[in-house]
């Protein structure tokens, strides 16, 4: 059964929060899939603004609240703003069962961030304290920056999504790892396979490293020189540890459309029912889902494939679903990324989108086997 899409009510003041709410909109309806019911798209409509907005407030499953330095637009009917006649009406739909989710966010007081747009009237200020107090009555998250309120409100809507709005578990593919296989003949060039995890030599170290990594960061990259490895490390090594772990890997490339390659090969390799095409996020809530308690290993090899894309606006969509997914640091869910080191300059500016702070994101380096320590490795 399809995955129903939730509609999702965006409410906040719109002369300081314009562009953070444009951006909004792109990541929720990009990346979820998700039906929007935002003043941007209300048309025309007879009813006054309030009575247009509390009409609108009883047609979501979700209700995203997001509060700064302004109160806003005063009714002069019932003396509030329409923001807080948005959340009254909000907060009686959620009591009467109607409304799922009441995702609430404030701007931190104290940031400066947006407090250009502090109203300064005393009926404002009366409001506005009027209306924190009604906040204190729920759960928000603070806010400092809009990275942090971005990321904050994709981490919710995820897991409310997950939670929620999945109204029956895809089936999975049943995951055999490979048997072990005898190599009759050198690989050369070739890429080992899972199957061929008793023949990785002199990779122990790099494999335990990698893993340990994935147990604690949500994104690891692993770099190493042209032609190093790394793609053997990843099948013959990685791979088969993850299994044993009760992992669920799904090896990917990114190819020419970083972003609906990635999702493709993800569906393609675990659903029963194949490719629905959905954003990424929505891919992988499905997926953890239908798992249970039970790990995702997402690897994406290769990823230089992404210098070549045919689409900015897709590698966008991956970069900006893969940065959701580390934000929401999901215990579950563990991605690598590997790529040629020599591409590091050209790369890492990717990385510094990804992870949000200059320092990129944890690695782990190849390096080559040197003559004794291959022999020492074979003997043993």
């Amino acid at each position: 059964m399809p995955a129903i899409h939730p509609k999702i009510f965006l409410s906040s003041t719109y002369i300081d929060l314009r562009n953070v709410r444009a951006e909004i909109i792109r990541w929720l309806t990009g990346t979820f899939g998700a039906s929007l019911i935002v003043m941007e798209t209300s048309g025309s409509d007879a009813a006054p603004p309030n009575v247009m907005s509390i009409r609108r407030v009883r047609q979501c499953d979700i209700f995203v609240g997001i509060y700064g330095h302004r109160y806003g637009t005063i009714d002069a009917n019932s003396g509030k703003s329409i923001t807080e006649l948005e959340l009254d009406e909000a907060r009686s739909g959620q009591s009467a069962g109607v409304i799922t989710d009441l995702l609430l966010y404030m701007i931190d007081p104290a940031s400066a961030w947006l407090s250009e747009f502090a109203d300064s009237s005393n009926e404002a200020q009366i409001g506005r304290s009027r209306f924190t107090q009604k906040l204190h009555q729920h759960t928000f998250t603070t806010c400092r920056t809009e990275t942090e309120l971005l990321f904050s409100i994709v981490r919710d809507i995820y897991r409310s999504v997950a939670q929620r709005f999945y109204s029956e578990r895809r089936v999975l593919r049943t995951y055999n790892p490979p048997s072990p296989r005898a190599v009759h003949r050198p690989v050369g060039m070739e890429f080992l396979t899972s199957g061929d995890a008793n023949h990785l030599i002199g990779r122990e170290e790099a494999v335990h490293d990698a893993i340990i990594q994935l147990q604690h960061e949500s994104v690891v990259l692993l770099l190493g020189e042209s032609g190093i490895g790394k793609t053997s490390l990843i099948h013959a090594g990685i791979i088969p540890e993850a299994a044993a772990l009760r992992w669920r890997p799904v090896y990917t490339r990114p190819f020419g459309m970083p972003c609906t390659d990635v999702v493709d090969q993800i569906e393609s390799s675990v659903f029963v029912d194949g490719i629905r095409h959905t954003p990424i996020l929505q891919t992988v809530a499905e997926l953890l889902s239908a798992l249970g308690d039970g790990h995702f290993l997402l690897i994406i090899d290769q990823f230089e494939d992404v210098l070549n894309s045919i689409s900015s606006e897709n590698l966008e969509e991956l970069l900006s679903g893969l940065s959701a997914l580390r934000e929401l640091s999901e215990p579950r869910l563990h991605i690598l990324i590997s790529y040629r080191a020599d591409l590091e300059g050209r790369l890492g500016t990717l990385w510094q989108r990804v992870s949000g702070s200059p320092r990129g994101l944890a690695r782990v380096y190849i390096g080559g086997l040197s003559v004794n320590n291959f022999w020492d490795q074979l003997r043993g």
